[in-house]
Formats: C-alpha cells, sequence, structure tokens
C-alpha cells in the first residue's frame, strides 16, 4: 500500500556498496582516528617533558624590574591622581589613558599596583 512505501527507508547509495567496501571504509576511517590520537598523545608527552624547559625565544622574565618601576610611575600613580578603581576611573579621559597604558606593560598589569 502507499502508505507503507512512505515508512520505508529509500535506498541509498552507501545502502547499495557491498559489505566488504563498507568494512573497508570503516577500517580506513579507524585507522585515521587511531593514528590522530598516537600523534595527540605523543606531543602530550612531549610538551609535559618540555614544560621545565623555556620557550626557544620566550625565556626571561615578562615585566623586569625597571619595565615595573615605569609601570608604577606612569600607571600606579597616576591611578591615585585620577580616582581610579581597579576598572573605572572618576575621570572620563583617564579611563582611555589607563586602559592605553595597561595594554601596553601587559604583564607588569598582573603584579599590579603596591
Amino acid at each position: 500500500s502507499s502508505t507503507q512505501y512512505l515508512l520505508e527507508p529509500r535506498p541509498t547509495a552507501a545502502s547499495q556498496q557491498s559489505p566488504d567496501l563498507k568494512m573497508q571504509c570503516f577500517k580506513q576511517i579507524l585507522a585515521a582516528t587511531l593514528a590522530a590520537f598516537a600523534m595527540q598523545s605523543v606531543h602530550a608527552v612531549k610538551v609535559v617533558a618540555e614544560e621545565g624547559a623555556p620557550l626557544h625565544g620566550l625565556s626571561g622574565e615578562a615585566c623586569t624590574e625597571d619595565e615595573y618601576k615605569r609601570y608604577k610611575t606612569i600607571v600606579c600613580d597616576l591611578r591615585e591622581a585620577c580616582g581610579c578603581s581597579e576598572t573605572l576611573c572618576a575621570q572620563d579621559w583617564c579611563n582611555t589613558y589607563m586602559r592605553k597604558w595597561k595594554k601596553e606593560f601587559g604583564a607588569c598589569t598582573l603584579k599590579g599596583c603596591p
């Protein structure tokens, strides 16, 4: 009957493939997935092994003592003069100015003001 025809799935190209071809595709997908996991595991072990070693070109301190002194002079002293909290200043021009300098000093902002 016509209702039975509507309920049956229509044959697709995948369902018409031989079982051997389906198994071959499955094996290839499984092999690719296992290879990806193996590569990820090797990378994770390498990262853990090198965790104590400095990265090439990134050795040293992100905020040197001289840079932190400049940060305290420019940002911390002005913060008091502008009446700034951690995120907002009492004067509008100070908000823009402070945001610019905090971005410029980067890692020194993590040390904060004394």
